[in-house]
């Protein structure tokens, strides 16, 4: 599937899928998976971010993505 050009489906600070685009993804993955195509899913999540965005302040979190 290719990368999504329209902002609407883009993360405005890292230009990467958001969670709306995520979703469309999601669903159209699992309708053909509903048809015996196997499928892999990965999800990745920044542990902890929320902390080291409050101790180290916005402008070093952003940088850090």
């Amino acid at each position: 599937m290719p990368r999504p050009t329209d902002p609407d489906l883009l993360d405005a600070l890292t230009g990467l899928s958001n969670e709306r685009h995520f979703q469309i993804v999601y669903e159209f993955a699992f309708a053909i998976a509903e048809r015996g195509i196997p499928l892999s899913i990965a999800v990745f999540d920044l542990h902890a971010f929320d902390a080291y965005r409050e101790e180290r302040g916005e402008e070093d979190a952003e940088a850090a993505i």
